[in-house]
């Protein structure tokens, strides 16, 4: 579900993280309804494990924005 990338620079490291979340709604057709809504947040940090923790901040973050498209989506 979702991607995680650390690489080493030089003067620390970046850190990419996307996530990506497929609903599909039955509609009694053929094929359901699919709505698929992702986010995702790039950083820095000086250390490995900063980089760690803001990785995990970055998640959360991203999950909670992630659910609360989603239940905007539903009641409308």
């Amino acid at each position: 579900m979702g991607t995680e990338i650390v690489s080493n620079m030089t003067v620390g490291y970046s850190f990419h993280l996307k996530i990506e979340r497929e609903t599909r709604v039955d509609t009694g057709l053929k094929y359901p309804d699919k709505t698929v809504v992702s986010a995702s947040l790039i950083g820095n940090a000086s250390s490995l494990e900063e980089a760690s923790k803001e990785i995990e901040l970055a998640k959360q973050t991203i999950l909670r924005l992630i659910e609360k498209k989603e239940v905007k989506l539903n009641e409308s």
